[in-house]
C-alpha cells in the first residue's frame, strides 16, 4: 500500500498529533488516533507513506508519529521520507519505484537497497536525466 499526499505537522510540535489528511477538510488521521484504537489496525504488512517528513524523524524529541504508531499496530515495514518532498512529475517516478518494491515478495530490505543503489547508479551515469539524490536519499525503511 502506498499513501501519497501531504503530512500535517501538529501545531504543538508533538508527532503523535501530526498525521495524514483523510476524508473531509480538516480531518486528520493522527498517530494518537491509531494508538487509541483497540486491537490491531487492519492493514498491510508493508506500506509507504510518501508525504513530507512522514518518517517522524526530526519532528521533536519524541521519535515517531504516524509511521511508528502504525508499526505498533501491526504494520511490519514502512518506507517514509525524513525530509520534505517536492510536488512534481518526477515524484511519480519515485512513487512508482517504491510501489514496485512494496509488492515484491521476499526481503524488502534487499529490494530497498537495490532500488537505492539503482537510483544512485542512474544518477552517477546520467546526471542530466536521472532523479537526483534530493528525491530519494532521505527515504528510510523502518522495520519492526
Amino acid at each position: 500500500m502506498l499513501y501519497k499526499g501531504h503530512f500535517l505537522r501538529s501545531k504543538s510540535g508533538r508527532p503523535s498529533l501530526a498525521g495524514l489528511p483523510s476524508g473531509a477538510p480538516g480531518q486528520v488521521f493522527r498517530a494518537a488516533d491509531i494508538l487509541l484504537e483497540s486491537g490491531k489496525v487492519a492493514g498491510p504488512a508493508r506500506l509507504a507513506i510518501m508525504a513530507c517528513e512522514a518518517s517522524g524523524w526530526g519532528l521533536a524529541e519524541e521519535w515517531g508519529g504516524t509511521a511508528s504508531a502504525l508499526m505498533l499496530r501491526g504494520v511490519r515495514e514502512v518506507i517514509a521520507p525524513h525530509w520534505p518532498l517536492i510536488d512534481s512529475p518526477a515524484s511519480q517516478v519515485l512513487d512508482g519505484r517504491v510501489a514496485g518494491i512494496l509488492t515484491c515478495p521476499g526481503d524488502l530490505a534487499a529490494a530497498y537497497a537495490d532500488m537505492i543503489g539503482g537510483l544512485l547508479s542512474d544518477w552517477l551515469d546520467s546526471r542530466g536525466t536521472a532523479l537526483g539524490p534530493h528525491w530519494w536519499a532521505g527515504l528510510a525503511l523502518i522495520k519492526a
